[in-house]
Order: structure tokens, then C-alpha cells, then sequence
């Protein structure tokens, strides 16, 4: 062991003289403690001292530069491969913030930080373990930026790394801006404006839920993904803002007022649990950055019993409505979901004034506002629309003559006359 310490000692005096770079560019500081080795420290701006180091995590979530320990001296967060196991030195993934890979103790090679290893380590490797199944441990950054748990250094020298404790206070934490991950609360499906037969549908109309205030960022994306049971998951994007509202024209845009029929997965008259949770995405950066998945909040929906009769709207032709004129109606994206369809128009002040076909014909028999109503049923409910309409007179009947003719004809009269005058008639 004299000799290992020996080295390390030598290898501390290769650094100082060496190429550990700045500290304050690295966003990782702090302490973390083995029962072996004692203190690792993560940026030298934790004590007074001559060399500058840090650790830091990068964009893309690896870790680079170097912690120090007064017995075993540097250790690297991204040394070269191969690795024990995997393919990447120290990483945090930036959606869970769980670390993996591995770092290095320095002491094992005979110069800097590569290369051969030295004769004098007993066997020690000198690799670090951010996670393993064999205990189950790893290492994580809360939500806080504070490293928990414990990272393995193998039996012979290191043993066990705990990056945070109480007693003494201890603790590594990071300046490094992960998306934070929304909290979710208040999930509700407000109840429809009218609850009438004309208004029901498979689907909620819409889906109603809080996300936490510290978690709203204009440049993030908010991703949401809603599951109504094991029937179906409906995924999709929005604002990254507090109050969150989902309707189902978010679905489809033709699905604002009839019966969505396209999610035949949600059947009528069934209990539904929603579950809802969403995400942050950085979608300024290549790629893009993705940030934890909220924990699911739900809610209970009764589907309804059945769809409705729908009529979209009233189209007529010509668009321009006079008395005595022959206009055609027709129904716009009319249907049901199941049955027979049955149809009933209203014409007031027109003959006829009723129609029982699809797409009638009538003629208004007075001028003045009038409101045409079509119906649509399935044989037990009816729903309706209502089209105003203006009913124009007609303009009066002319005939077009020219000034020339008139003049001719006044001067044909006066010729006559002073003829009959000259003959004596």
C-alpha cells in the first residue's frame, strides 16, 4: 500500500505541474465521501489551492474533467475505453438525470492519465461504477441539482462513494440547467355546456389539468400524453404554459361538433381512468433535449351512451333569395352514427313551407327575414340547425330604348301634321 500511495503522490505532482484546467467553467462542485479514500473533491473552489479542476457536464449530459483525492489523487470523468462494461465513460441522461459509464482513478497508469498501468497497484484498475444491477445502485441528480447515492470503486481501494450525507453535511451538486419536469395537479373533464342528446360524443370534450408554475418556460415545448385506460393513448404538443386545456378538436378539427367516430377504441357508455402526464422539450438545440416525464395524475370519464344526429350547417342556391325564385337547400356533413336518417325542413312564408327530403326545393312567397330550420333524426332524437336568411322582392321589369327613337318619332308627327295642313285636311 506504501508503494500505491507513493504513486499517487508522484502522480499529484505531475498535475500540479500539469494540465487540469479552470475551475469556475465547471458547473459541478461539492464533496463526495468513501470510508476508504476519505474526501473526493469536485472543483477546487471547494478549498484554498494553487490547481485549478472541476468537473462539468456538458450539453450533451457527458461528464468531463477531473475530481481529487488527498490519498489517491486524480480522477478522470471521461477516460478513454474500453470499458469494464458499456461504451461511454461518466453520462447523465438529460430526461431522467440518472448517471452511467465510468471514471477513472489516474494512479493506476504510470504517467498522466492513459497509457500503461502501473506495476505498483496491487491489481486495482482503478475504474469507478456510476450504475449496476449487481447490487442495484446508481447515482442521480435531483431536482434540486444534488447528486444522490452511491457510485462503486471496486473492493480493493475505493469501496463505496456516497455523494451526499448529513453527518458531517456533505454533499456534489450541479449548476447545469435541466429542463425540470412538471408537477401535475387539478386533472378535470369539465361537464359539456348542454348536456342534451344533440351534444354527446364518444370523447371528452375537452381534458382540463394544472402543471406547476417553477416548470413554464416560453422556449420549451410541452409535450402531453393522455391514456384512457389500456384503450387507447392520445399524444400531442403544446405551449409550455400553467393551465393546460385539451379538446378534442385537437383530434381532428371536424370533430368540433359531431360525433368523433374515428376513436372506435372508446365504446359508449363505459368508465374510463384518464391518466395524464407531460414533458419539457429544448427544441432550440440539435437534437433536441428532453426533459423527465411528470408522474401520471388521473381522472374518471363516463363515455356517453350513444352518438347523435348531426347537421354541420344549411347551404342554398343561388346564395341570393328573392320572392317567386326557385331555391334548393341543402344539408352541410349531415349524419348519424347508426340507423336510419330522417330529414325535416321548415320554409316559412314559402310553398312548400315543409319538405321531408334530403336536399328540397321552394319558392318564398314573401319578402322579409325569415329563419329555415333543417332537422336530422335517427328514428327517437332529432337534432337541428337554424339558417337566417333575408328574402328579397324582385326588381321591376324595363326595357331598354334609345333617345334617337323617340326623337324620330316626334319629329315624324310634326311632318305629318303640317303635311295634312298643306292638303287641307
Amino acid at each position: 500500500m506504501k508503494k500505491i500511495l507513493f504513486s499517487f503522490l508522484a502522480l499529484s505532482l505531475f498535475f500540479v505541474g500539469g494540465s487540469v484546467s479552470a475551475s469556475t467553467a465547471h458547473n459541478v462542485t461539492g464533496y463526495a465521501w468513501s470510508d476508504t479514500i476519505g474526501w473526493i473533491s469536485f472543483n477546487n473552489t471547494n478549498h484554498t489551492g494553487t490547481v485549478s479542476y472541476g468537473v462539468n457536464i456538458e450539453e450533451d449530459g457527458n461528464l468531463t474533467g477531473y475530481a481529487w483525492s488527498s490519498n489517491i489523487g486524480w480522477i478522470h470523468f471521461d477516460p478513454s475505453g474500453p470499458f469494464p462494461s458499456g461504451s461511454y465513460s461518466a453520462k447523465v441522461d438529460l430526461s431522467t438525470k440518472e448517471l452511467g459509464g465510468w471514471a477513472r482513478a489516474c494512479s493506476v497508469f504510470t504517467s498522466g492519465c492513459s497509457g500503461s498501468l502501473s506495476a505498483n497497484t496491487g491489481g486495482w484498475d482503478g475504474w469507478i461504477s456510476f450504475s449496476g444491477s449487481s447490487p442495484d445502485y446508481g447515482v442521480f441528480v435531483d431536482d434540486n441539482g444534488k447528486f444522490q447515492n452511491y457510485a462503486w470503486g471496486g473492493g480493493t481501494v475505493i469501496g463505496w462513494i456516497s455523494f451526499s450525507g448529513s453527518s458531517p453535511d456533505y454533499k456534489v451538486e450541479t449548476t447545469f440547467p435541466f429542463i425540470p419536469t412538471p408537477v401535475i395537479s387539478n386533472p378535470s373533464v369539465p361537464a359539456t355546456a348542454d348536456s342534451s342528446y344533440c351534444n354527446q360524443s364518444r370523447m371528452p370534450h375537452s381534458i382540463t389539468w394544472k402543471n406547476s408554475a417553477d416548470s413554464i418556460d416560453p422556449n420549451y415545448t410541452y409535450e402531453y400524453e393522455i391514456k384512457f385506460g389500456s384503450a387507447l393513448t392520445l399524444t400531442g404538443e403544446k405551449s409550455s404554459i400553467e393551465n393546460i386545456t385539451w379538446n378534442y378538436t385537437d383530434l381532428d378539427p371536424a370533430c368540433s361538433n359531431k360525433c368523433c367516430d374515428n376513436y372506435s377504441q372508446i365504446n359508449w357508455g363505459t368508465n374510463y381512468t384518464i391518466s395524464i402526464r407531460g414533458r419539457n422539450i429544448d427544441k432550440s438545440v440539435s437534437p433536441q433535449r428532453e426533459g423527465s416525464w411528470s408522474t401520471p395524475v388521473t381522472v374518471l370519464f363516463t363515455a356517453k351512451n350513444h352518438c347523435y344526429p348531426y347537421v354541420g350547417g344549411i347551404s342554398n342556391t343561388p346564395e341570393k333569395i328573392e320572392v317567386d325564385e326557385i331555391i334548393s337547400f341543402e344539408p352541410i356533413s349531415a349524419g348519424i352514427y347508426s340507423g336510419v336518417i330522417g330529414y325535416n325542413w321548415a320554409f316559412p312564408s314559402a310553398n312548400p313551407s315543409v319538405s321531408l327530403l334530403e336536399n328540397p326545393t321552394t319558392t318564398f312567397i314573401e319578402a322579409g327575414s325569415k329563419n329555415i330550420v333543417f332537422s336530422v333524426s335517427d328514428g327517437t332524437y332529432s337534432c337541428s340547425v337554424t339558417k337566417p336568411v333575408s328574402v328579397q322582392l324582385p326588381l321591376p321589369d324595363w326595357q331598354e330604348t334609345t333617345p334617337f327613337g323617340k326623337v324620330r318619332m316626334f319629329f315624324g308627327s310634326i311632318v305629318n301634321g303640317l303635311f295634312n295642313k298643306v292638303a287641307g285636311f
